[in-house]
């Protein structure tokens, strides 16, 4: 690794609503109103999951 960006997605509303969390090859991104999957290798977009309204996306929790 030589820490250069790979890649850059953007945020819904611009800004996330707290750190992204990596696993099996999936970034899991939350900002305003939602939870996006990533892959890891190029950003490429899995899904996106709305939240119910009035609800905040804190960190995606792995288990």
């Amino acid at each position: 690794m030589t820490g250069a960006k790979l890649w850059r997605a953007p945020a819904n509303g611009g800004d996330t609503a707290s750190t992204p969390v990596v696993a099996s090859g999936l970034v899991l991104a939350p900002s305003r109103g939602q939870v996006k999957a990533l892959r890891a290798g190029d950003g490429s977009q899995m899904w996106t999951f709305i939240t119910p309204a009035g609800s905040a996306a804190g960190a995606p929790l792995i288990g």
